[in-house]
């Protein structure tokens, strides 16, 4: 497998934990100077959040690099319970203890990261910039607790972030193991005929945002009282998160979905195990009458997914979350996936 050894310059800032007792998460920022495209300066910032399961003890040596969807940040893999105050919604926090650490990414054009002009952030600079990250552990530059460099470096993805996952394996290759979560080659046309989301609008237009954020008019988020139309319908969740999410949505640039064919066609050659899970009611990748796939059937989405990842994947398996819809880290049931995700880790790709 094809790793690049180039060092990158990472800026690092420990997350005061407090008196943090013994076996706490321990987490920090991090930050890589990253370049848009092979040939350019490395002039923007990729921003992450490291987390490890414990501050004593050896830590983790498998890394889970956790990639977001559109109009969302790396917070989407930590969502808090605002009515139960339980950590039922926050992938990272079932990683932890299942000893696995997380990167939690912001992508380029989102969160923390850099907001460079929107014509740039597509589907592209998102590989090419999440690759450089992934260099950046490759090579020590983001490294464990202890000091020593991960072994095992898992890409995970929801949504764009699956999307920017399936390309950033194909052309670069530097990963494990990929896990793709709520994405599939069969976009539904009748909830996403030219735009993927319905409804999106210019993020300085939002009260979210506003002028004074400097995002210039391709920066584009959903307008107030739709997320749980775009993401959620019809499952059933906590009116709570939703309003949660209204509160800390993020952005897409027109760029990254206009192009949206394209990604769907691009032909694919990932050669590492790969696990599929979405949600059984996700109306954005689901309904084979409406040119989405089966996703009643662990088995039938395989075969659907299977021939667009390529000829030399070496395993495919799936799990699909019941009653779930397309976000599937704030459904009521979402440990469900989380466990099948982590299991499968655990018996494919850890030392």
């Amino acid at each position: 497998m094809l790793r690049s050894k180039s060092t990158l310059l990472l800026c690092g800032a420990l997350v005061s934990l407090g008196s943090a007792a013994p076996g706490s998460p321990l987490c920090r920022s991090v930050s890589v100077p990253v370049a848009l495209a092979d040939g350019q300066p490395a002039d923007q910032q990729i921003s992450a959040r490291l987390c490890e399961p414990g501050s004593s003890g050896a830590s983790a040596r498998t890394l889970l690099v956790v990639v977001h969807g559109i109009t969302y940040d790396r917070n989407y893999w930590d969502i808090p319970d605002p009515t139960g105050h339980t950590d039922r919604y926050s992938f990272v926090s079932a990683a932890l203890k299942a000893k696995f650490a997380t990167l939690a990414v912001d992508r380029i054009g989102a969160g923390s990261s850099s907001h460079p002009l929107s014509a740039l952030v597509t589907i592209d600079s998102n590989a090419h910039t999440v690759h450089q990250l992934i260099q950046g552990v490759r090579s020590g530059a983001i490294r464990r607790s202890g000091g020593g460099v991960f072994d095992t470096v898992v890409l995970v993805g929801h949504s764009y972030g699956s999307w920017t996952t399936w390309f950033e394996a194909t052309r670069y290759d530097d990963v494990d193991a990929v896990v793709l979560t709520g994405a599939t080659h069969g976009l539904t046309t009748i909830d996403a005929p030219f735009t993927v989301v319905p409804g999106l609008y210019p993020a300085a237009a939002d009260p979210r945002f506003g002028p004074l954020s400097g995002l210039d008019p391709g920066y584009l988020t959903t307008q107030p009282g739709t997320r749980y139309h775009a993401f959620y319908e019809p499952a059933q969740v906590d009116p709570a998160v939703v309003a949660y999410d209204e509160m800390t949505k993020g952005t897409v640039t027109s760029a990254e979905i206009q192009t949206y064919p394209l990604i769907l066609n691009e032909p694919l050659d990932i050669r590492v195990p790969v696990f599929l899970t979405i949600g059984e009611l996700d109306t954005l990748f689901c309904g084979p009458a409406l040119g989405g796939a089966p996703c009643t059937s662990e088995q039938e989405l395989i075969a659907f997914e299977a021939p667009h990842l390529g000829p030399n994947v070496p395993s495919i398996d799936a799990y699909i979350l019941p009653a779930a819809g397309h976000d599937m880290n704030p459904m009521l049931n979402a440990r469900l996936y989380f466990s099948a995700v982590l299991g499968w880790l655990k018996a494919t790709v850890t030392p």
